[in-house]
């Protein structure tokens, strides 16, 4: 992952429980998931670039080849553990994305929290924060409808 040096407007989205049970592509492996094949799309018709955050691994791009075990640890990644976490994944993204950037996490409250850490060089925004859960999410991607930007 290269930074250019060019804003962008980047999509972050989460892992999910629903996935293939073989290695393959990351765009392919979540795909199993409806609300992951809908916040993919929408994320990629709306930004630049798209990015899954998987914990413990941080940043993968779409095309990564990972494992169905990817991110099975999330639950039990806590408090000293989790911290850590989030400032790693601070720095991959710094590393990849140049500052000034629009970043857009369609993620899980617990992942949000990096936004704390990247706010001062970036835009980050919480499309998904806020709405009544994911039934409301999927309808917003699926119309297309603007979903809520707030930061």
């Amino acid at each position: 992952m290269q930074n250019t040096n060019k804003q962008l407007e980047v999509g972050f989205l989460s892992t999910t429980i629903t996935r293939f049970e073989q290695p393959m592509a990351a765009r392919d492996l979540f795909s199993k998931s409806n609300w992951f094949r809908k916040a993919l799309s929408y994320s990629e018709q709306h930004h630049d670039k798209t990015y899954i955050i998987s914990v413990p691994n941080g940043l993968v791009a779409l095309e990564q080849m990972i494992s169905p075990e990817e991110g099975d640890g999330f639950g039990s990644t806590q408090g000293k553990e989790f911290k850590i976490f989030t400032n790693n994944l601070a720095e991959q993204i710094r590393q990849a994305i140049p500052p000034g950037s629009k970043l857009y996490f369609y993620v899980c409250n617990k992942l949000r929290r990096v936004i704390q850490t990247l706010k001062s060089d970036y835009d980050c925004y919480e499309p998904t924060k806020g709405t009544k859960g994911i039934g409301e999410q999927l309808k917003n991607f699926g119309t297309g409808k603007e979903v809520n930007q707030n930061d």
